[in-house]
């Protein structure tokens, strides 16, 4: 799981678009005035909404900036270099990191969170903002059964272990289609696992990068895997059994 160090327990000041837009120049992220205005928008939504739910833990804006914003945007290469295609993002809760990369990439987008005031809250600000985002109040095996093989990008961010996030990836992909991992600092246990579930459900890895982060982020890392083939077992098996049951840990 990521962790951000020194939270306040006070929102502070709302986060302005020129500060967003320069705090993601800064990790060599291209974001224009008119995205960063949306950045803002949203993260002021997620502060007034987490008064009342538990969206996330971060409740104050300069460590939303950091901890979400800047941190949701260190997989923007790795997106770019997936093919043309929709992309899906399990367990959105927020909407970090789908919404960043809706934002900055201006890929359609489907968001994926499976309690239902989260996924309301994501449906409620994506209607108004009037971007190509929808939003399923599901969980990752029920879209791929309604939508198997129906998107070109998967990310994920401090959802579940590797060995977990590969088979819910795999019959969501498109044959050539990736999928895109937000890591803190896996452990060769959890690498190996995940590359051999992967091997199983019709995939391989890509490779693993390590990201230039701001220091209160703590190490970061994304591992990518491709689709390449068909899985050797019927998927997806039931809803949970990835994370109750891995195929290898």
């Amino acid at each position: 799981m990521f962790h951000v160090k020194h939270l306040s327990p006070t929102p502070g000041p709302p986060l302005l678009p020129e500060a967003i837009r320069d705090a993601l120049r800064a990790v060599d992220v291209s974001c224009d005035i008119a995205q960063a205005r949306l950045l803002a928008d949203h993260s002021a939504a997620v502060v007034r909404a987490n008064t009342t739910m538990n969206l996330t833990r971060i409740t104050d804006n300069a460590s939303m900036l950091v901890g979400h914003i800047v941190d949701s945007s260190l997989g923007m290469r790795e997106v770019d270099q997936c093919p043309a295609g929709r992309l899906v993002d399990l367990g959105s809760g927020a909407g970090y990191p789908g919404i960043v990369l809706a934002i900055l990439t201006g890929r359609p987008t489907t968001l994926v969170e499976s309690v239902k005031k989260k996924a309301a809250f994501l449906h409620e600000w994506v209607t108004g903002a009037a971007l190509d985002i929808d939003v399923r109040a599901q969980r990752a095996e029920e879209v791929a059964l309604e939508d198997p093989c129906g998107f070109a990008v998967v990310t994920a961010r401090a959802v579940a272990p590797l060995a977990s996030l590969t088979e819910l990836a795999a019959p969501l992909l498109l044959r050539g289609g990736r999928l895109v991992a937000y890591k803190g600092q896996p452990g060769a246990a959890e690498l190996a696992a995940g590359d051999k579930v992967a091997a199983i459900v019709g995939m391989r890895v890509l490779g693993l990068s390590r990201l230039p982060a701001p220091e209160s982020l703590g190490e970061r890392c994304l591992v990518v895997y491709e689709k390449v083939g068909s899985p050797s077992i019927p998927l997806p098996r039931r809803s949970g059994s990835a994370q109750r049951r891995p195929l290898a840990e």
